[in-house]
C-alpha cells in the first residue's frame, strides 16, 4: 500500500506521521518520534529524518519502499544562549569576604574576634586572653589534633569565638569541643586570611541563614565603621544574603566592588525603522526595541562585546553549517528574558560566588528554504521517493486542529515548541495568519541550568517536564503540591532526604543542594517569564485584532496585564482599547488593562469614559468582515432597559471612539454605533435612522461599530 509521510523536523525532536495515500480513503497509519540530529533546517537533520521514518515503519508491515511521498517542514533554526557572563559582577581585592557556603558547618552562632594561627595559642600573653579570638586551622592538622588545642586553650582561658578550617572537618570539630562555637570549613584559600585583623564569623542553624553579617548595618556594628564605609560594604553583605555560613574580614586595604559589565547594544534593522537597545538595561528595554522595530529583518550586536559574541556565535554557526557567508545570515526575532546567574566572586579565598544579573535571550535565524531543498534533494537521493517541503509549522498546526472532533473554524493556534513559538489564527473563510517566532522549551531549560547552576541540560529539562518531590523517609515522600505519598516498601537509600524528579513512576535523584521550593520556584517562574507573555505577544503579531478570539481568561492569567491596541475601535492612533473579559470595558488613553470586579472598574490613569458596566457587556469579538462588534450579556437582554443601554453606548463612544458625541443607529434589525449627525450613511449606501431610546423587542444582540 502506497504511503505519505509527513515530518515535523523540530529544533528538540523530529516526528513522522504515516498516512494511506488514498485520496478517497486517507488514514493515519503509524508515527515515529526521535531526537533531532545536528541544527534544525540543516543537512545533518537527514540522520535523525531516516530513523524516524524507519521507527515509524517498524510499527506496520511495510518498508521504505511503499513511502511514496514525503512531506518537509519549512525549519527555521533557533538557537538560545546566554547573552553575557554577566551583567553585574562582584570583585574583592585583598581578603575582605569569606561567603561560600559549605555543606556542612560546624556549630552556630556569631564570633568577633581578631585572626590568630592555631600554633600561636600556646605563647599568647595571659593579659590578651580575654579578648576574641578566631583560630586559623590549616589542613596540616587534624582535626582531634586541632579539638585538642582548641580545648586546652579554652580551659586556660582563653576567648575563643570561632574557627575557621580548611579541610571539611567543621563537624567534627564542633562536636569535640566544650563549647559550642561557629565553625567554618573547606576554606581553600585559608593562607591568604591574614593574621592580628579583626573579623566576624556567622553560622546559622540548620534550615537558616545568615542575618547579622548579611546585614551591612550588622557589619558596621561589628567593626564600628562610619556611614561612608557601610555604603561601601553593601557589596559584601548583597553577596553573603542566603548563606547559611559567613566570615568577614577587615583589612586596611580590601574592597569588595560590584560593577556593570559592558555587556553592549544590539542594532535591530525593521522593515521601516532602525533601533538599538542596551542589554544592560535588561530584558525590558530590549523586547520593546524589538517592538518598536517590527517587523524586524536583522539584529545584529555591539562588536567586542558579550551581545555581539553570542549573535556572531549564531552566524558563524549557521554558515558553516549551511555554506553561506555569514553576511548572508540574518536573525528575524530575539527573545530577552532576564535572569540571575551564579557566578564565582573574583578575589575570593573559598570558591565563593554570587547570584549576579545576566539576560537570557534566543535567537531565531530566517529559514532558508533553498537550504531546505538541499536536504530534500539529499533524501530523495537516498529513498529514491519524492520529497516536497511543504508548509509553515502553523499552518500545519491549524488543519491538524481542525480534525479534533468539536473544532472549527474560526479557530487559533499556539504552538510552544522546544525553539520556537508559533501562532496561527484561521477565519471562517479559511484563511490563515501565521508567526514563528524565537523562544520556547529551550529557553527555559537554559534559564534553569544556569539560575541553578547544574552543569547538565537534561537534568534542567527532567526539572521542567517532571513533577518533582521530597523524600521525607524511606516509606514517605512530599509531593511538590504538598500532597505525602506512602510506600509499602522502603525506597532506595539512594534518593533518601534528596530532591527527586518523578519519571514514569521511577524516583531520580538530583544531585544538587537546593531545597525543593527552589526548584518547584524556578521552574515555575521561568515558565511563566518565557511562555506567558511570549504566547500572548505572538498571538497579537499573528492577527493584531484577535485577542479577542483567543482565551481571553488563559490570556489574563498568563500575560497579568493586556493591553490592546486597535484603530478600527479609535480615530486618534494613541488611544487604547482595554477589555477584561467578563468585566468592565474601557476606552482609555496611554492606559493599562487591569482586572476589575463585576459591576465596577478600578480607575486607571486617565480613563476618559467607561463603555458600559460589566453586567452589559461581556465578550468582544471579530467577524469575517473584520469589523469589531460589542455582543451584550444575554443574561441580562430583557431585564435591562434599552434607554439604559443605549445611554451607557453614546456616553462611552463620545471621546473614545468616535469623537465628541455618539449615536446609536439602526438598519432593519441591525444597530451600529457611530458618531453623531442629523443624518447617517452606512458606507455601501444605506440610510441610517437613530434608534429608539426604549423598548424591550427592540434590543439588540450586537452593536456594530463604525
Amino acid at each position: 500500500m502506497p504511503l505519505i509521510a509527513g515530518i515535523d523536523i523540530g529544533n528538540a525532536t523530529t516526528e513522522v506521521a504515516l498516512a494511506s495515500d488514498y485520496p478517497q480513503a486517507r488514514a493515519f497509519v503509524a508515527s515515529g518520534i526521535v531526537a533531532t540530529t545536528g541544527m534544525k533546517g540543516t543537512r545533518d537533520n537527514i540522520a535523525g529524518t531516516l530513523a524516524a521514518l524507519e521507527q515509524a515503519l517498524a510499527k506496520t508491515p511495510w518498508s521504505m519502499s511503499d513511502v511514496s511521498r514525503i512531506y518537509l517542514n519549512e525549519a527555521a533554526p533557533v538557537i538560545g544562549d546566554v547573552a553575557m557572563e554577566t551583567i553585574t559582577e562582584t570583585i574583592i581585592t585583598e581578603s575582605t569576604m569569606i561567603g561560600h557556603n559549605p555543606q556542612t558547618p560546624g556549630g552556630v552562632g556569631v564570633g568577633v574576634g581578631t585572626t590568630i594561627a592555631l600554633g600561636r595559642l600556646a605563647t599568647l600573653p595571659a593579659a590578651q586572653y580575654a579578648e576574641g579570638w578566631i583560630v586559623l586551622i590549616d589542613d596540616a592538622v587534624d582535626f582531634l589534633d586541632a579539638v585538642w588545642w582548641l580545648n586546652e586553650a579554652l580551659d586556660r582561658g582563653i576567648n575563643v569565638v570561632a574557627a575557621i578550617l580548611k579541610k571539611d572537618d567543621g563537624v567534627l570539630v564542633n562536636n569535640r569541643l566544650r563549647k559550642t562555637l561557629p565553625v567554618v570549613d573547606e576554606v581553600t584559600l585559608l593562607e591568604q586570611v591574614p593574621e592580628g585583623v579583626m573579623a566576624a564569623v556567622e553560622v546559622a542553624a540548620p534550615g537558616q541563614v545568615v542575618r547579622i553579617l548579611s546585614n551591612p548595618y550588622g557589619i558596621a556594628t561589628f567593626f564600628g565603621l562610619s556611614p561612608e564605609e557601610t555604603q561601601a560594604i553593601v557589596p559584601i553583605a548583597r553577596a553573603l544574603i542566603g548563606n547559611r555560613s559567613a566570615v568577614v574580614l577587615k583589612t586596611p586595604q580590601g574592597d569588595v566592588q560590584s560593577r556593570v559589565i559592558p555587556a553592549g547594544n544590539l542594532y535591530i534593522s525593521g522593515e521601516k525603522r532602525r533601533g538599538e537597545a542596551d542589554v544592560a538595561e535588561g530584558a525590558e528595554a530590549i523586547m520593546q526595541a524589538m517592538s518598536a522595530c517590527a517587523p524586524v529583518r536583522d539584529i545584529r550586536g555591539e562588536p567586542g562585546t558579550h551581545a555581539g559574541g553570542m549573535l556572531e556565535r549564531v552566524r558563524k554557526v549557521m554558515a558553516s553549517l549551511t555554506g553561506h557567508e555569514m553576511s548572508a545570515i540574518y536573525i528575524q526575532d530575539l527573545l530577552a528574558v532576564d535572569t540571575f546567574i551564579p557566578r564565582k566572586v573574583q578575589g575570593g579565598m573559598a570558591g565563593e560566588c554570587a547570584m549576579e544579573n545576566a539576560v537570557g535571550m534566543a535567537a531565531m535565524v530566517k529559514a532558508d528554504r533553498l537550504q531546505m531543498q538541499v536536504i530534500a534533494r539529499e533524501l530523495s537521493a537516498r529513498l529514491q521517493t519524492e520529497v516536497v517541503v511543504g508548509g509553515v509549522e502553523a499552518n500545519m498546526a491549524i488543519a491538524g486542529a481542525l480534525t479534533t472532533p468539536g473544532c472549527a473554524a474560526p479557530l487559533a493556534i499556539l504552538d510552544l515548541g522546544a525553539g520556537s513559538t508559533d501562532a496561527a489564527i484561521v477565519n471562517a473563510e479559511g484563511q490563515i495568519t501565521a508567526v514563528h517566532l524565537a523562544g520556547a522549551g529551550n529557553m527555559v531549560s537554559l534559564l534553569i541550568k544556569t539560575e541553578l547552576g547544574l552543569e547538565d541540560l537534561s537534568l534542567a529539562e527532567a526539572i521542567k517536564k517532571y513533577p518533582l518531590a521530597k523524600v521525607e523517609s524511606l516509606f514517605s515522600i512530599r509531593h511538590e503540591n504538598g500532597a505525602v505519598e506512602f510506600f509499602r516498601e522502603a525506597l532506595s537509600p539512594a534518593v533518601f532526604a534528596k530532591v527527586v524528579y518523578i519519571k514514569e513512576g521511577e524516583l531520580v535523584p538530583i544531585d544538587n543542594a537546593s531545597p525543593l521550593e527552589k526548584f518547584v520556584s524556578c521552574a515555575g517562574r521561568r515558565k511563566r517569564k518565557c511562555l506567558s507573555p511570549t504566547a500572548c505577544a505572538r498571538c497579537a503579531r499573528s492577527h493584531p485584532a484577535v485577542p479577542f478570539a483567543i482565551s481571553p481568561l488563559w490570556c489574563w492569567w498568563a500575560a497579568h496585564r493586556w493591553t490592546l491596541r486597535s484603530r478600527s475601535l479609535s480615530r486618534k492612533p494613541c488611544r487604547t482599547m482595554a477589555w477584561s473579559p467578563g468585566r468592565a470595558i474601557f476606552g482609555e488613553q496611554k492606559g493599562r488593562a487591569m482586572r476589575s470586579p463585576p459591576g465596577c472598574y478600578w480607575p486607571v490613569r486617565r480613563i476618559k469614559r467607561a463603555l458600559a458596566p460589566a453586567s452589559l457587556f461581556n465578550v468582544l469579538f471579530q467577524d469575517a468582515d473584520n469589523e469589531p462588534d460589542f455582543y451584550l450579556n444575554r443574561a441580562v437582554r430583557g431585564r435591562v432597559s434599552w434607554h439604559r443601554i443605549a445611554h451607557f453606548l453614546r456616553r462611552g463612544l463620545r471621546r473614545c471612539a468616535a469623537g465628541r458625541r455618539g449615536q446609536l443607529w439602526s438598519v432593519g434589525d441591525q444597530y451600529y454605533l457611530g458618531p453623531w449627525r442629523r443624518h447617517g450613511h452606512l458606507p455601501d449606501g444605506r440610510c441610517l435612522r437613530r434608534a429608539p431610546k426604549s423598548g424591550g423587542d427592540h434590543c439588540p444582540v450586537a452593536v456594530r461599530l463604525f
